[in-house]
């Protein structure tokens, strides 16, 4: 299995411990649980609720965020409006790649995916998963 670059896992420790409520999904989750993946980015689902959006907010301007696919020279950054909206947002950072994503898979909330992530734990430890 190849680990991910050090900058995304630098990249998701930061995250983690800013305070931010989030649940990591993507090539990168899949890697966390074993998969022999490679992947260039860390994609997570946050919770859009006010007072987590501000902790966001404050995160990601410590590493210099900015939407990607922007012409040289023209620096996007995120809002808070837009991240208090269910749209995702597509990132770079001096850490490397951040999808922050308000939901997955349809409505699938941080929340949703919170509960389906203790039920799939769950499922580990009484081996029926």
């Amino acid at each position: 299995m190849d680990s991910p670059p050090s900058g995304l896992t630098t990249l998701l420790a930061r995250l983690a411990a800013s305070g931010t409520d989030f649940v990591l999904v993507g090539a990168l989750a899949a890697v966390a649980q074993g998969a022999p993946l490679t992947t260039l980015d860390v994609d997570v689902v946050r919770r859009r609720g006010a007072d987590n959006v501000d902790r966001l907010l404050d995160f990601l301007a410590s590493i210099d965020v900015r939407y990607r696919g922007r012409p040289p020279g023209q620096v996007l950054r995120p809002t808070r409006d837009a991240l208090l909206g269910a749209g995702h947002q597509l990132l770079t950072t001096n850490l490397g790649q951040l999808g922050v994503l308000g939901a997955v898979g349809g409505a699938t909330s941080a929340k949703g995916l919170l509960a389906l992530a203790v039920l799939e734990e769950t499922l580990r430890r009484t081996g029926e998963g």
